[in-house]
């Protein structure tokens, strides 16, 4: 499998563990594959057929709650070749096990509740079929195993673990764009970009924008010096009927989420209803806002619940609201109020003091960072940067900081620090008007960025004409 890119979210553990692996060197043991049951039990399969087998189990199980056994029977036997449940004996659907914490939670389609067909076909038959590629299952809470056993059921050679496992039908979203699948997860924000194709063409661009960026208003109260939007109290805001036009083409478009701006965007008169044009059309909408002056508004507050999964706070000061925020709003898989603010600090503005106590600010009370880098555009140009060149070695140092959000400006002013601290390439896309394009509704322009001089005008009609802006 390849894999383009990656965004990262949160990980899943257990201590039964399936994994899929490469080129594993131990020897292949069955278990007791012949009743499609899966557990605790020690099994390491590389035949095509106990591969299948494997696979229909899984597929039934992850099925199951969907519909009757004997239709999620007929599907797993179409996808894999085998029949979990005994045409003779089909009341045994119940012995159909595998381990739940090892079931992958398959992608469903865009906008829908149901799971992607054509996902799931592809990904049965490149584990299937694939000779270098076994399945390998076990119990972590044991010792009486070999080395062999003890190595690969640490996980340590698999290469599938990218999808969700133990959490049921998780907002796992996907879509297909030439050779490549974009898998999205609403609820964590995490995506990634894979291929089963032997040798696909590198996925250098997107025929649809993943993410779009929209200023829906350019009214400030605030007047930050350094405003690269140069927004002001005299500011206009987007046409709501802009905006729910906009709301319709990104899900026409599959547009997995929106990057909501401004101005002040929660200063919008009908910011709500902007909330629900996007999330009634199935896209994820989040929005960046100075601080958390709007908590007050329970009309607000309960819009942001229901639509959003994140949001994006600018102000240095505003931390311990961001932690209180965040633990108002705990994250889980049961509980889906968890709306996860993050403290997004734009690098350059603030002096260094200020910018180090929120970080560590931010660290102490485990609330996440977005770095922003400068941008000389707006009231920008007529600002000197603070030098923040120091921040690279403050993060590397760090026992805090093991992941953090960058927006394209920073990696590119400072991809040779990250390289050199061992960021991979693939966490560092920064290629604007590939994968995503920026819409200002309120002057009703289009361009690859928010900061960039080269704009156009927009059909509201037809948004993503001259998508993409870079390949």
């Amino acid at each position: 499998m390849n894999i383009s890119s990656v965004r990262l979210g949160h990980a899943n553990n257990s201590s039964s563990t399936h994994s899929i692996l490469l080129n594993s060197p131990s020897r292949s043991k069955s278990g007791i594959v012949e009743n499609f049951q899966y557990g605790w039990e020690w099994f390491h399969l590389k035949h095509k057929d106990d591969k299948a087998m494997y696979l229909s189990a899984l597929v039934f199980v992850s099925l199951q709650g969907d519909m009757s056994a004997e239709h999620a029977a007929v599907i797993a036997h179409s996808l894999t070749g085998m029949n979990p449940i005994d045409s003779r004996e089909k009341d045994k659907y119940w012995s159909v096990y595998v381990d739940h914490q090892s079931v992958n939670a398959f992608p469903l389609g865009f906008g829908t509740e149901h799971y992607d067909a054509t996902f799931m076909k592809e990904f049965v038959e490149y584990i299937r079929d694939t000779p270098e590629i076994s399945i390998r299952g076990g119990n972590d809470n044991v010792e009486d195993r070999d080395e062999s056993e003890r190595k690969t059921a640490t996980g340590e050679e698999s290469i599938l673990n990218s999808l969700p496992r133990d959490c049921g039908k998780v907002k796992l979203f996907s879509k297909k764009d030439k050779d490549w699948w974009i898998l999205y997860n609403k609820e964590t924000g995490a995506k990634l970009r894979v291929s089963f194709g032997k040798e696909p063409k590198p996925y250098t661009s997107s025929s649809q924008p993943e993410l779009v960026d929209i200023k829906i208003t350019d009214y400030c109260p605030y007047g930050c010096k350094f405003c690269y939007q140069d927004s002001t109290k005299g500011g206009k805001h987007a046409p709501l009927g802009i905006l729910q036009q906009l709301a319709y083409n990104c899900r026409e478009a599959k547009v997995f989420e929106v990057a909501l701006g401004g101005g002040e965007t929660t200063q919008h008169p009908q910011f709500t209803e902007v909330l629900k044009a996007f999330g009634w059309n199935g896209v994820t909408p989040n929005f960046t806002t100075f601080n958390m002056s709007w908590v007050t508004d329970k009309d607000k507050v309960e819009a942001v619940e229901k639509f959003c999964r994140s949001f994006a706070v600018s102000d240095p000061y505003s931390i311990k609201q961001i932690a209180r925020w965040n633990d108002d709003h705990p994250y889980g898989y049961v509980d889906k109020t968890g709306i996860k603010a993050t403290l997004q600090l734009p690098l350059g503005c603030y002096e260094e003091k200020v910018t180090r106590k929120a970080l560590d600010g931010a660290s102490a009370l485990n609330v996440p960072v977005t770095l922003l880098g400068f941008k000389d555009h707006g009231r920008g140009k007529e600002v000197v940067p603070v030098d923040a060149s120091w921040i690279i070695d403050y993060l590397v140092k760090s026992d805090s900081f093991h992941a953090f959000g960058a927006d394209s400006v920073f990696v590119e002013q400072f991809r040779g620090q990250l390289k050199s601290a061992g960021i991979s390439e693939k966490l560092m896309v920064n290629k604007e008007g590939a994968y995503s394009c920026y819409i200002d509704a309120v002057s009703m322009q289009g361009a690859a960025s928010s900061y960039t001089k080269e704009l156009h005008p927009f059909d509201p009609n037809k948004p993503f004409e001259r998508f993409p802006y870079a390949a």
